[in-house]
């Protein structure tokens, strides 16, 4: 009796779902039926696998299916709070956030049959893939907050980041954990594909990518929190803008650029600073809103578009005219 009600109630909890899916919203009401909350369920996810209950933690902004099947039979969309309880109409609230789907179902489960229905059983399934914000520090292009999803990994908030510094330490990743410290290796990751040095990270996590040593000091002597665009103008293959990352050098911003067109040179290369124009080496370290300008090489300032041949013959033309000339 029991299994038939709960495919049936199923079975119409996913036809509902599809089909206001279409509509941007959850599972529509019938009258009479159970209060449930309309929430916006269009975003999509593509995950490595299915989501093990297990191992998922809930969080805040998780949204749940919740189906109490008893002498009433009573179904809800919830939302847990920013708080980490999850408010079940006409019971009561519960905390569950930091837990599992699993434990959370156990816990639901108990505090219904405490507090409202004594011979009632309880279904909980995830419905969305919650979304947050984690912070990196220290050897990524873009490091700060960014928003990820409770099923990215490692090298997903890498990538995120910017992908990770030409100085960085690649094999000693730490994420900072409820004050704990651990070390992964995204160098081994790639090595050998071991998941383990690639987890997946959690709400509260912080990432800290060290700076290889030998290039502490010169990092932090140039670190910066200004964030303006370096411009490379002149004689490359690809002028513009681009995101200002410490420690890179002249030359590779113009490579960012494409590298020197054939009629460029690397030759008194000029940077526009503060006011000043300077002469650089190609591999001094670029400042935040620096303007490189690649000059023309000699041929093009004395010959434009002319090519040697064409020069050669323009002479040689003169020349024999002239002692043609003289005769």
């Amino acid at each position: 009796m029991y299994r038939t009600l709960t495919i049936y109630i199923s079975i119409i909890f996913i036809i509902n779902f599809g089909y206001n899916q279409n509509k941007n919203v959850g599972i529509h009401v019938d009258p009479g039926d159970e209060i449930i909350r309309v929430v916006n369920l269009s975003e999509k996810f593509a995950i490595e696998t299915q989501i093990d209950s297990d191992q998922y933690i809930l969080g805040p902004s998780d949204k749940l299916g919740l189906n109490i099947i008893g002498s009433e039979n009573k179904t809800f969309i919830l939302s847990v709070t920013p708080t980490g309880e999850l408010l079940i109409p006409q019971i009561g609230a519960i905390h569950i956030s930091g837990i599992s789907i699993t434990q959370a179902k156990l816990e639901i489960d108990d505090f219904v049959k405490d507090n409202a229905f004594t011979n009632a059983r309880v279904e909980l399934v995830l419905l969305n893939i919650r979304t947050f914000k984690i912070q990196t520090i220290g050897a990524v292009n873009n490091p700060g907050f960014i928003t990820v999803s409770s099923i990215d990994r490692l090298d997903n908030i890498i990538a995120k980041s910017g992908g990770l510094h030409k100085f960085s330490n690649e094999d000693s990743v730490i994420i900072r954990r409820n004050d704990y410290d651990e070390i992964f290796s995204l160098q081994l990751f790639n090595k050998t594909g071991s998941l383990r040095e690639n987890p997946i990270i959690r709400e509260g996590d912080i990432i800290i990518i060290p700076y290889e040593k030998q290039y502490r000091h010169m990092i932090n002597h140039n670190i910066t929190a200004k964030q303006t665009s370096v411009i490379v103008t002149g004689f490359v293959m690809k002028p513009g803008g681009h995101d200002y990352s410490v420690g890179y050098t002249v030359i590779e911003y113009i490579g960012f650029s494409g590298g020197v067109s054939d009629i460029g040179s690397l030759k008194r290369v000029e940077i526009y600073r503060n006011g000043k124009v300077v002469l650089p080496k190609i591999t001094d370290i670029v400042m935040p809103g620096d303007q490189i300008y690649v000059p023309a090489n000699i041929k093009y300032r004395f010959l434009g578009n002319v090519s040697i041949l064409q020069t050669m013959t323009a002479i040689m033309s003169l020349y024999l005219t002239f002692q043609a000339a003289t005769k």
